[in-house]
């Protein structure tokens, strides 16, 4: 703060004050402090919605594993493909990755959701037959793989892929 002394008619007065050049200096120190608060609540803001958005996928991920796992260990036939153009028999149940959600099919109903009503940005399931008993399942979430794990199915006798050079699938009939 400065104080300033002015004469006038020989009396001396003193006003109190801060200069032009003071207020500017505060100012500028207020909004870089107003700017570094805004951007780091903008960071955090961002970061909790993506780490929000990574556990809902782990969790839509453990939905769908944990049903597949159920549904194929009690399945005979399981029949892999790349499209919709399969539709499930009497008994038989269509399990099809749309792109947003893992949806399920059972005769000529309509799809609803499989396992949990979890809509993500972006899913992808895909089934890879391993060997005559193992199936192995990889799920995609946003872009990142969430899960990958074989699913071991002691009762099945056949897999049959949907056209029959198919390598993964996106679509699995289970017939019990």
């Amino acid at each position: 703060m400065c104080y300033i002394k002015k004469a006038k008619n020989n009396n001396i007065v003193n006003r109190k004050g801060f200069t032009l050049i003071e207020l500017i200096i505060a100012m500028g120190l207020l909004v870089l402090v107003v700017f570094i608060a805004y951007s780091f609540l903008t960071t955090s803001g961002n970061l909790f919605n993506k780490n929000s958005d990574k556990a809902d996928a782990q969790s839509q991920a453990r939905l769908i594993y944990q049903g597949m796992k159920t549904q194929l260990s009690t399945a005979t036939e399981v029949e892999i493909s790349s499209d919709l153009i399969v539709s499930p028999g009497e008994s038989s149940a269509l399990y099809y990755s749309d792109g947003k959600a893992f949806q399920k099919q059972v005769k000529d109903s309509p799809f609803v959701p499989a396992f949990g009503n979890l809509e993500l940005d972006s899913l992808e399931v895909q089934f890879i037959p391993q060997s005559a008993k193992l199936l192995k399942m990889i799920i995609i979430a946003n872009g990142d793989t969430i899960l990958e794990t074989e699913i071991y199915s002691p009762n099945i006798v056949s897999y049959i892929l949907t056209p029959e050079d198919l390598v993964t699938g996106n679509a699995i009939i289970i017939t019990p």
